[in-house]
Parts: C-alpha cells; structure tokens; sequence
C-alpha cells in the first residue's frame, strides 16, 4: 500500500544540487512551496529526527513519485563567468539535469529535505 509523506506547513521543502565542471562549481538550490512524495511502505523516521534539521528523503527513502510546487531557485558560483552563469541559468531552467550534463557539468549531490512537522497519509488504492 503507497504512502504519501509531505511538509505540514508551507515553504519546508529544498532541494540542493552541486554541479562540477573542471575548476568551477555551481550549486542550485530550489525552495518549494509545497509538495509530497509517494512511497511503498509507511515511512519510520529516524528517531534523532529534528523538524529544524530536516530529513534528507532521497537518503532515507525511495520515492515511487513526487510532485513540487511553486519554488524559488537560488544559483551560488564559483569560478563561473557572467556569460556562462546566465547559460547555465538558461539552460537548467529549460532542461535541467541532461543540459547541465550536455554542457560536461557533472552532478556530484543531488538533496531533497523536508523540514518542520511532517505528515504521513496512506493511500488508498
């Protein structure tokens, strides 16, 4: 039976994203409004969990689906150029992931926490 795991309030969702191509770096971090995941079996939360740590869910879980909404994204650089930050804006926000990696940027983490009180719903099929 499928479960879906989600924030109980707003804006407690943030995925972070690192980027590497030769010297340079980029890490791209979206804060989402709202949103869930779908998962197999009742998720257990570790019991040092902290709703002010959060909980990296693609680490402790394996998401079936998830669906986010609404997010602000935030591009941190480092020995990037102006011409190529704008690039790498455009085209992670057109594609993502396949043009960053069209582009020989490698993905070395990929983190999804959710944060604050948490609410766990099975699903009925």
């Amino acid at each position: 039976m499928p479960f879906k795991l989600s924030p109980k309030s707003p804006n407690h969702i943030v995925e972070i994203e690192r980027w590497i191509h030769l010297d340079k770096s980029v890490t791209i971090t979206k804060k989402w409004r709202s949103g869930y995941l779908i998962l197999t079996e009742s998720p257990i939360l570790p019991e040092h969990y902290s709703p002010t740590v959060g909980i990296d869910v693609n680490h402790e879980f394996e998401p079936l689906h998830h669906s986010f909404k609404g997010s602000e994204t935030i591009y941190d650089y480092l020995h990037v150029n102006p011409n190529e930050q704008e690039l790498i804006e455009k085209i992670y926000s057109d594609s993502m992931g396949e043009g960053m990696e069209q582009l020989g940027w490698k993905n070395v983490k990929f983190q999804c926490w959710f944060y604050g009180e948490l609410k766990i719903e099975e699903i009925n099929s």
